[in-house]
């Protein structure tokens, strides 16, 4: 199983995708973890939002690592305004929902010509049916530290 997790600062689930982040490799299974995002004053920094998942990875350090890296690697030069923007907890608490890929309308592998490469697309996914379960419940056998 793959998460991949995307956000939209819309009231619409309307995300990025290339073609390989939703169509499996060797049957494996995708789930699209969707949030909406508000920039909200009074709300949690990406320092404080950090801290709250590390606190929940102090026994597993090499998941602790892996989430550092992720976060400077996306952040890059920008790390310094880390605590700069801050955002509606609550609201992206609320709004979190899981996908199937095989829900989500989709360019298929086989429908694109071996000579295009880089396929990139948005999916509105106000059609798919979420799936029904807890984040807990989906990423806790992906949590070992491996």
């Amino acid at each position: 199983m793959r998460i991949e997790v995307k956000s939209s600062s819309t009231e619409i689930r309307t995300h990025h995708f290339s073609s390989s982040q939703l169509n499996p490799i060797n049957n494996t299974e995708i789930i699209i973890a969707s949030i909406l995002v508000n920039i909200n004053a009074g709300g949690f920094s990406l320092e404080e939002i950090l801290g709250r998942i590390n606190n929940k990875l102090n026994d597993y350090p090499k998941q602790k690592e892996k989430l550092h890296f992720l976060v400077f690697s996306v952040l890059g030069t920008d790390i310094d305004k880390i605590n700069e923007v801050k955002f509606d907890y609550q609201l992206t608490q609320e709004s979190l929902r899981f996908f199937n890929s095989i829900d989500i309308p989709k360019i298929k592998n086989n429908d694109i010509p071996k000579e295009v490469t880089n396929v990139r697309f948005i999916s509105n996914l106000i059609n798919p049916k979420s799936i029904d379960i807890q984040i807990d419940e989906l990423i806790k056998p992906h949590i070992a530290d491996k």
